[in-house]
C-alpha cells in the first residue's frame, strides 16, 4: 500500500518478503512499535523472490525471482502506488539471478547471477543490458551500490580455500574497472551486503561464522558487531540501526549500527523469511554526469570516481552506440558532453 509521507524529513520505505508476498511499511518513520504491527502485504505470483530494492524517486519496487516450478524468471518490478500490476523488467538469459542493486542517479539495475558466474547491468527499464564483470567470479551473491561515490560492492561466496577461490568481498568502479578485493580472510558465507551512505561503512552478515560485521569502503577498521546469529540472510541499514532477517528463528532482528549493542528482534514467526531493505528518502539523491539526459549518452552511462562514460549494451540496438569517456565535464546545460573515445 501507499501512504501519503506527512513524516519530517527523512521519511523512510521499509520492505521486508516472505515467500511469494512483500510486506510493506511506507513512507512513514519506522519504528519499533510499526515494525510489530501488522502490515500490508504485497501478493506476488512466485514461489521465490530472491533479493528486492527500492527506487524511491520512482516509488518502484524491484526484485530478482524464480517461478513456481523454480524457473528463472529474472526481474520484475511494481509501482508502489500501484502494486496490483506488476510487471517483467527483463527476462531470458539468467540461471541464477540473486542479487540486485539500483544506481538512483544514472537510472541503472545491477545484479548478481551465480549460475553464470557474472555481475550485469541495464537501465532501470530493462533496456541495454551489459555483461560488466565475468571473471575471477565463483558464486556473486550480494550486490550494493554507492552512486555517489561511483562504486559497485558485491559478496562472492566461493568454491574452496584456495586463493582464487575463496570467499571474498569485492569493489569496483560502476563501469567494472579498478576491480579491488576488500576481504577475504575469516569469511565464510557472506549473505546479505548493505552500505550506510552517510557513515560510508558496508555491512555484510556471514551465515557460516553466525556473525554481522561492517569495514570502511575499504575494507579496512573491520570490526565484528554481532556474534552468534544464527541464519542471518537479508541485510538492511536506517538511521542508527542495522536490521536483518533470520531464517533459523524466523525473525527480523536489529542492533546498532556503530556498537552492535541495544540486539533486539522486532517481528517473529515470519514463515518463509527472506530479504529485508529499508531506505530514507533523503539518501537517494544526488546528481552527476550520468543524471542529466543519461550523460549525452545513447545507451548506459556509467559514472564512476574519475568521472563517467558510455557503454554499449551486449546485444546492439537500433540506434547507433558510442563508447566515450565523460570525465566530469558539465556542459552549460548541466549534461555531461563526450570528451573522447573510450574502449
Amino acid at each position: 500500500m501507499h501512504e501519503e509521507c506527512n513524516c519530517q524529513e527523512p521519511c523512510s520505505y521499509f520492505v521486508f518478503i516472505c515467500v511469494g508476498e512483500f510486506k510493506l511499511l511506507g513512507p512513514s518513520m519506522v519504528t519499533v512499535k510499526t515494525l510489530g504491527q501488522t502490515v500490508s502485504g504485497i501478493k506476488i505470483n512466485t514461489n521465490e523472490v530472491v533479493e528486492m530494492v527500492l527506487h524511491t524517486s520512482l516509488e518502484r519496487l524491484s526484485w530478482s525471482n524464480w517461478d513456481h516450478d523454480f524457473n528463472v524468471e529474472g526481474s520484475r518490478a511494481v509501482n508502489l502506488n500501484n502494486i496490483s500490476h506488476p510487471w517483467t523488467v527483463i527476462s531470458g538469459g539468467f540461471n541464477t539471478p540473486d542479487g540486485l542493486a539500483v544506481d538512483w542517479v544514472a537510472n541503472n539495475l545491477y545484479w548478481t547471477d551465480a549460475g553464470r558466474k557474472v555481475i550485469e547491468v541495464a537501465m532501470v527499464n530493462g533496456t541495454n543490458r551489459m555483461i560488466l564483470i565475468s571473471e575471477r567470479l565463483v558464486e556473486p551473491r550480494a550486490i550494493a551500490v554507492f552512486p555517489e561515490k561511483g562504486m559497485l560492492f558485491w559478496t562472492d561466496w566461493g568454491g574452496n580455500n584456495s586463493n582464487n577461490n575463496k570467499s571474498k568481498i569485492e569493489r569496483s568502479y560502476l563501469d567494472g574497472s579498478e576491480r579491488k578485493i576488500l576481504v577475504n580472510t575469516d569469511i565464510g558465507w557472506p549473505n546479505g551486503l548493505t552500505i550506510d551512505y552517510k557513515g560510508e561503512r558496508i555491512y555484510w552478515n556471514d551465515a557460516n561464522r553466525d556473525t554481522i560485521e561492517t569495514s570502511d569502503l575499504n575494507g579496512n577498521n573491520r570490526a565484528v558487531l554481532v556474534r552468534r546469529v544464527p541464519r542471518p540472510f537479508g541485510l538492511t541499514q536506517l538511521g542508527p540501526y542495522i536490521y536483518w532477517t533470520d531464517w533459523e528463528k524466523m525473525s527480523i532482528e536489529r542492533a546498532d549500527k556503530n556498537s552492535g549493542k541495544k540486539k533486539e528482534t522486532i517481528r517473529s514467526g515470519i514463515q518463509g523469511i527472506m530479504d529485508i531493505k529499508a531506505i530514507a528518502s533523503d539518501v537517494q539523491r544526488g546528481n552527476n554526469p550520468c543524471s542529466i539526459q543519461n550523460g549525452g549518452c545513447s545507451h548506459l552511462c556509467l559514472y564512476t570516481p574519475t568521472g563517467a562514460r558510455c557503454a554499449c549494451p551486449d546485444i546492439p540496438t537500433s540506434k547507433p552506440c558510442t563508447k566515450a569517456w565523460l570525465g566530469d565535464y558539465w556542459g552549460s546545460s548541466g549534461a555531461g558532453r563526450p570528451r573522447r573515445a573510450a574502449e
